[in-house]
């Protein structure tokens, strides 16, 4: 059985042979998203709703062969000062078991990593007293102005889309250290 140390240390005769090199950025919360990004240009070339059909999205997966991945690992957490409901937290660790999974079963190097270590990458440090969420999308349009924040046929920001997005970014700067060392 792989673990997630295991799926870091793995490297395909493409990313050697200087092929384009894919990151993978997944929030798997509810409302989560999964983008896919050149990893040098930081184009996006593929980003799907967690609602959407999880069959397709992996098969987009395969096709793009990414060299990594990034998933917010996902944790209980009281909300408001109340503790967060059975039913909410079975949903939010099924989504991340299910994520965790598709890459394994896809040989997909990734890591999962605390929404703190992502967002003080991408946001610097620094205390925050602003709206993640919000702070996450203005940052989002900001360094990826291709990504599609708003989903066809849709008419707000969905920031689980900026948060796999930024994700993306750090499973970027993943693979470019490794090819430097």
């Amino acid at each position: 059985m792989k673990t997630e140390q295991d799926h870091g240390k793995r490297q395909s005769a493409e990313q050697t042979a200087g092929l384009t090199q894919y990151a993978v950025g997944i929030d798997p919360g509810v409302t989560g998203a999964v983008v896919i990004l050149e990893a040098e240009t930081k184009r996006c070339v593929f980003v799907a709703d967690f609602e959407e059909d999880l069959v397709g999205i992996s098969l987009f997966l395969k096709a793009y062969r990414p060299s990594f991945a990034v998933v917010e690992r996902q944790q209980y957490m009281a909300k408001g000062g109340r503790a967060q409901g059975a039913k909410s937290a079975f949903s939010l660790g099924e989504n991340y078991g299910l994520w965790k999974g598709l890459l394994q079963g896809l040989d997909v190097p990734f890591q999962t990593i605390p929404p703190i270590a992502w967002q003080k990458y991408i946001f610097g440090s620094g205390t925050v007293c602003e709206d993640t969420k919000e702070r996450s999308i203005r940052m989002a349009m900001r360094l990826l102005p291709d990504l599609p924040l708003v989903p066809a046929g849709g008419r707000t920001q969905r920031h689980g889309r900026s948060d796999a997005g930024l994700l993306a970014l750090y499973a970027a700067a993943v693979i470019r250290k490794r090819g430097a060392a």
